[in-house]
């Protein structure tokens, strides 16, 4: 289980409905990600620090928007969602501690 943020402002610790695969996540959500060297917040614009960048350690934000889909008495519905990861110079996760 995990907390999910909502484009709609809400959260939800739940257990979604899985995609099947990558091809179907895609097709169900094309232009779902989005990479950038900054990240907005209401406390301002966030980027990652400058010596961090340079030895590779964390060099941008990915942000994925998907569709969660979850199973209600009446079928499945879904939300909007989004998840947002740090990643090193080389494309891998950047598992460190920043805020």
């Amino acid at each position: 289980m995990r907390e999910t943020f909502h484009a709609d402002g809400t959260s939800t610790i739940d257990e979604p409905i899985q995609y099947k695969n990558i091809d179907e996540f895609k097709l169900a959500n094309p232009n779902c990600c989005e990479v950038s060297k900054y990240r907005d917040t209401p406390e301002g614009r966030i980027h990652p620090p400058f010596i961090d960048r340079i030895t590779g350690f964390f060099t941008a934000f990915v942000t994925v928007k998907y569709k969660k889909r979850y199973q209600e008495n009446h079928g499945i519905i879904s939300k909007e969602a989004y998840e947002i990861y740090r990643v090193k110079n080389c494309g891998s996760l950047y598992q460190g501690y920043y805020q």
